[in-house]
């Protein structure tokens, strides 16, 4: 099982240096090239070799200039990976802000973290241009999702390592609901997150190397294709920049959003993921006799629209995809 840098409890702080240690320690690979920054306090972390290549490298510390000034432009936490620039790969983030996909701030930052170490460290996660290109990316059809659910799917493994009670839902919904309201296809990894929790009790005891192992696996069975995506993306256009505009006096995106689900001319991945972020609201901000009837008709598209349905096992070898 991993080596970790944070405690499972609540009430615990994250510590940006302690999980720095751990990651260096469970992916060795790291140690000699790898330097961890937080930009809230300015500390960096990590091997001394790297710490003093980082202070050395002018084409390092022009990439660096990059996160540094979004950092500084944004409210929230902010992090990035960066690789293989001036013979080095670093870490870098804030540690004093939101990132918004957990409650608790720890569990919060650790996901930030462990998302942008997988970047480093999961083969899938590898960042890559001609993945992350329009052009390139449509023309030889790479998915949109598979670095940042690989990503996500680390993270994730990473939290249930540590507190096997790791509730996954905020981030799963957070994570559709940016999907749809700011058209960020590349990250609709709720099919990812859905299935790690269902498997949780499966993913808590595996070592670093079977962690990318599983990562891997997930992230090959889990990945929607980008032409699947480009169909949600077109049901769901009407909603851009409105789902965050749901208030008490304004529930009409999230209306319109239901009817979206609902209409069988939809993809069954736009239904997934609508379902995701409606269910989160049901009996809390929609109530009433006209929503139960709506969570009525989502229920029973459940039963049909599954994970197993959306991605089925389509070789033998599919059947070890859960083998630790």
């Amino acid at each position: 099982m991993p080596t970790d840098g944070t405690s499972s409890r609540k009430t615990a702080r994250f510590d940006f240096n302690k999980a720095a240690q751990a990651i260096v320690a469970d992916h060795p690979q790291l140690k000699n090239d790898t330097v961890f920054i937080d930009l809230t306090s300015g500390e960096r972390h990590g091997p001394l070799l790297a710490r003093v290549k980082a202070r050395l490298s002018k084409a390092f510390r022009k990439v660096l200039a990059r996160p540094i000034k979004r950092a500084a432009r944004s409210p929230n936490g902010t992090a990035s990976a960066i690789r293989g620039t001036g013979g080095l790969n670093a870490l870098v983030m804030t540690t004093g802000r939101r990132f918004n996909l957990f409650a608790d701030p720890a569990q919060d930052a650790a996901f930030a973290f462990y998302h942008e170490a997988a970047h480093l460290v999961v083969p899938s996660a590898a960042p890559n241009e001609a993945n992350q290109s329009l052009y390139f990316g449509k023309l030889f059809g790479y998915p949109y999702s598979k670095a940042e659910g690989a990503a996500d799917g680390y993270a994730a493994l990473r939290l249930l390592q540590q507190d096997a009670g790791t509730d996954l839902t905020r981030a799963t919904v957070m994570r559709a609901t940016d999907v749809i309201h700011q058209d960020a296809p590349e990250y609709m990894t709720v099919f990812m997150l859905d299935a790690i929790t269902r498997d949780a009790a499966l993913l808590t005891k595996l070592n670093p190397a079977e962690t990318i192992a599983a990562v891997e696996r997930y992230a090959a069975r889990y990945t929607p294709a980008r032409a699947e995506l480009d169909l949600m993306r077109a049901d769901v256009a009407p909603l851009k920049g409105r789902l965050g505009l749901v208030t008490r006096d304004n529930l009409a995106p999230l209306r319109e959003l239901a009817d979206i689900a609902l209409d069988p001319n939809s993809s069954a991945l736009t239904f997934y993921a609508a379902n995701r972020v409606l269910g989160a609201f049901m009996g809390r901000l929609l109530t009433g006799p006209e929503w139960a009837e709506t969570a009525r008709k989502l229920h029973a598209m459940e039963k049909i629209i599954t994970l197993d349905a959306l991605f089925p096992q389509k070789l033998a070898q599919d059947s070890r995809l859960l083998a630790a």
